[in-house]
């Protein structure tokens, strides 16, 4: 479960990093790749990482206690599959940066 947890803050930690490079970009001239992504919903995004890593440990708790391995795997997998989007986003918000600052 440790590296789970440490999984859970980095995921939350890449969502603050999108938010704040996102913000960057877009004040130095570049624009959002996202269509979904506005400024006033800043909140509710930072709000919905805090509520899936709850969710996460609920739900794994619940696999654990009930000895549901496929259903471990299946949150394994989506949070090693959502931990690599948010550094490849985050990675493309500062690759952005350096070419528009540039």
């Amino acid at each position: 479960m440790k590296i789970k947890l440490i999984l859970l803050i980095m995921l939350i930690t890449l969502n603050v990093a999108d938010v704040v490079t996102t913000l960057c970009g877009l004040s130095l001239g570049a624009t959002e790749l996202n269509p979904l992504f506005s400024v006033e919903l800043i909140p509710a995004k930072l709000a919905a990482s805090l509520v899936y890593a709850g969710l996460f440990v609920l739900a794994y708790n619940l696999c654990m206690k009930e000895g549901f391995s496929k259903g471990l795997h299946a949150l394994n997998i989506t949070l090693f599959g959502l931990v690599g989007l948010y550094m490849a986003v985050v990675t493309n918000n500062l690759t952005g940066i350096i070419l528009w600052g540039m």
